[in-house]
């Protein structure tokens, strides 16, 4: 990758330090003294890397930087984490199998830890998996969420038959003389009142004093060197130096801790049982082929199972997600039977942190739904609830929050009557929150409560009040039927769109129609009390086209291209597919709207270029109107079909207005007054199509109305209004065209009254004395 500075040095060493730049700082302080021998690199400070440490390293990858000595300081607890970044263990196997990265991992022969447990494995421990946990909640709270401690608990489990942080970390630098850390607690850096930065400057220079060096680059030469018996003794000397001076300044304990592989390779001993590192690799791929092919492969070797059942588990998840009991795996009884047996052993060893159980989770996928473990699950986790409502006190809340978020759906939904109690009690904002999302994917619907992770942005009736319809920014529509004083959510396909903005149900109540952000779409049809979307997209964005709406009674949809080629298509909705109809194009420059006539008779769009076209659906065609054509001296506002299909009013930011009649399929502009209203700004035409009126947004703003009577246009007088229609938000008339309503930003909505004037009509303000 151009552009990333890379000083070929002796010795290289990469620092990431998620928490202080303490121990950076030491190491390039040393270097001074190696001019430049040895050059530290800081990837987290690096400006010439991007994004977060796992695309930095891999980046430096891809520019073949490879260090010869890695240093890794931070929180740890499953992860190297602080107040400048996270890199879980995961994600530094995951980089370590990118083929891009082979030559990075390959080239470290000594790493630094300076972090908690990352070495937990490397000496023998007392402290049990259930004690380790309690003992990062107690000394780690604030730093680490509930998850991540979790998952170092399950490490720490695992090394009582599977693979410890230590063996996980000889496996990624797999070619390393020898890693350095801690195997229980680590000091604090001088920032936070500890010496873990004092005890780190001392072990360089005790090692220093030892091999007789003058500084850093020499001593750590000395080590690098490629003949393994003249590296043996000063490798061994910074082992001893690491051990006494750490262990000096840790006020917990001693825990300073060190893997010498080349101590190892020395001695002898390959272990016959190692696993394959494709196989690891294919685990953590997320590719489900892979990672399916990958599991068969470990069914092979039994002592491989055990092992590496922390990865088949999570390997599991990638396939089945929320499947609970799973239908999407390819084993065979006498695996399934395999794993439920290693399963089970587990569990016994290891009674804590339930809702967050690998074991369990492989458990609830090969068990039945009826299955006595999920029962028991279920009385567990009520228990655990009650308890925590009874005496919140009792229990760690971050550990009782991420129980209710990792949670299966099915244990949601059976303890839905607890959790809702809590919801409604709780003065815990965080804790209702989680709540709330965990409602939201779990259930849904819950006594008469519609539940979104996120912001709800719409909630409607339908026209017959039959259903009610929200969206939300989740990205989520949920459609509820009301049944019998009760919410009763459809079910059958969910909608589920990114950058959802509303949903809308047709007058009909037939179909759903969603829109984006991004311009895109869905229909779904209501059907026997569920929800099936209907194969649009592919056909609409296929021909090139961004964005559709439904007509009144849902049986046709109108969908355009924005862009250069200024096309629309409409298409009718027939046993869920969408045909398109025949006859002339609709094909205008700049066009920019589109609307579909209340009894699906006509089809009107409007250009930036100020013109307008009819068409008539007929016969199962689309038939463009002649007579007039629609023709404005600059971009349409807006085009209308009036309700009884009579009339089509444009109106443009030329200020005119034209109203037409649609006459013998042709169009008719009426003569008579000329609509023409400085900064015009809307129109409304009557439900009969007898009447239209217009407003301005100008200071002195006024409404202009007008009688459509024997095929031409009379103006007739209206009220001065004490509205400054700048502040207009809308107008409306009224049904029997008796009235003219309207709704302002200031908070005002007057009402004007038609009445009788001699041979015509005037507005005037209602209750006016006339």
């Amino acid at each position: 990758m151009s552009g990333i500075d890379i000083i070929e040095a002796k010795i290289n060493v990469l620092a990431l330090d998620f928490n202080q730049t303490t121990e950076t700082d030491v190491l390039k302080n040393l270097s001074k003294e190696c001019s430049n021998d040895l050059v530290v690199k800081s990837a987290l400070d690096d400006e010439k890397l991007s994004g977060g440490p796992e695309e930095r390293i891999l980046q430096l990858c891809e520019a073949g930087y490879a260090p010869d000595v890695i240093m890794i300081s931070g929180h740890f607890a499953s992860s190297w984490s602080g107040g400048r970044g996270r890199l879980t263990l995961v994600d530094l196997e995951k980089i370590s199998c990118d083929p891009r990265c082979n030559n990075f991992f390959s080239k470290v022969k000594i790493g630094f830890f300076l972090a908690c447990n990352n070495l937990l494995g490397a000496e023998k421990t007392n402290e049990t998996a259930e004690n380790y946990v309690r003992r990062l909640m107690e000394e780690h709270q604030g730093d680490f969420d509930a998850d991540t401690i979790i998952e170092a608990g399950i490490d720490m489990y695992e090394a009582e038959g599977g693979n410890t942080n230590a063996f996980r970390l000889s496996k990624i630098f797999s070619n390393s003389k020898a890693l350095l850390g801690f195997a229980g607690g680590a000091p604090l850096s001088s920032k936070e009142n500890g010496m873990s930065d004092i005890g780190f400057k001392n072990v360089f220079e005790k090692f220093n004093q030892s091999t007789k060096s003058k500084n850093i680059c020499e001593s750590l030469g000395k080590i690098l060197e490629n003949e393994q018996e003249k590296s043996f003794a000063p490798l061994v000397k910074l082992l001893d130096s690491w051990k006494v001076e750490m262990n000096k300044i840790e006020a917990v304990g001693k825990d300073a801790a060190y893997l010498c592989q080349q101590c190892q390779d020395s001695s002898k001993n390959k272990n016959d049982e190692e696993v394959p590192r494709i196989i690891i690799c294919d685990l953590l791929s997320g590719d489900k082929e892979r990672q399916s092919q990958a599991i068969q492969r470990v069914f092979s070797n039994p002592a491989w199972i055990n092992k590496l059942f922390n990865r088949i588990v999570q390997a599991m998840e990638v396939t089945c997600e929320n499947d609970i009991p799973c239908t999407k795996l390819n084993i065979t009884n006498e695996q399934k039977n395999i794993l439920l047996g290693i399963a089970k052993k587990k569990i016994e060893l290891y009674p804590l942190l339930v809702h967050k159980w690998i074991p369990l989770k492989i458990m609830l996928y090969l068990s039945d739904k009826d299955d006595l473990i999920m029962s028991e699950y279920a009385e567990h986790f009520k228990k655990f609830v009650n308890d925590y409502l009874k005496n919140p006190q009792a229990i760690n809340r971050d550990l009782f929050r991420q129980t209710i978020q990792e949670a299966p759906r099915v244990i949601i939904k059976q303890n839905a009557n607890e959790l809702f109690v809590h919801y409604k009690t709780t003065q815990d904002g965080q804790l209702k929150s989680d709540i709330n999302n965990v409602f939201a994917k779990a259930i849904g619907v819950y006594k008469n409560v519609i539940f979104h992770s996120g912001t709800v942005l719409q909630s409607e009736f339908s026209l017959s009040n039959k259903y009610i319809i929200t969206a939300s920014e989740d990205g989520t529509s949920k459609v509820c039927e009301i049944k019998d004083g009760k919410l009763v959510e459809l079910g059958g396909d969910k909608i589920k769109q990114d950058q959802l903005m509303s949903s809308e149900i047709s007058p009909n109540e037939k179909y759903i129609v969603t829109k984006s952000k991004n311009g895109s779409s869905k229909v779904f049809e209501i059907k026997d009390s569920k929800l099936v979307e209907l194969d649009v997209n592919k056909e609409i964005h296929s021909a090139g086209l961004e964005n559709y709406k439904i007509s009144p009674n849902g049986r046709y949809v109108i969908a355009v291209s924005y862009d250069e080629t200024a096309k629309a298509k409409v298409y009718e909705i027939k046993d869920g597919k969408l045909v398109e109809l025949g006859g002339d194009k609709i094909k205008e420059y700049g066009l920019v709207s589109f609307e579909i006539s209340s009894n699906e008779r006509y089809v009107a769009t409007t250009s930036t270029l100020g013109t307008s076209k009819v068409f008539e659906i007929k016969d199962g065609k689309l038939v463009e109107l002649g007579g007039d054509k629609i023709k404005h001296d600059s971009g349409l506002v807006n085009s209308e079909i009036s309700l009884n299909e009579k009339y089509v009013v444009t109106a443009s930011y030329d200020g005119t207005a034209k109203v037409f009649e649609i006459k013998d399929g042709k169009l008719v502009e009426l003569g008579g007054d000329k609509i023409k209203q400085k900064e015009l700004q809307s129109f409304k035409i009557s439900a009969n199509g007898k009447y239209v009126v217009t407003a301005s947004y100008s200071h002195d703003g006024t409404f202009k109305m007008f009688e459509i009577k024997d095929g031409k246009l009379a103006e007739l007088v209206v009220d001065k209004t004490k509205q400054d229609l700048r502040w207009l938000v809308s107008f409306e008339i009224s049904p029997n065209e008796k009235y003219v309503v309207t709704a302002s930003y200031d908070g005002i909505s007057q009402v004007y009254e038609l009445i009788k004037d001699g041979d015509t009509r005037k507005l005037i303000e209602l209750g006016k004395e006339r």
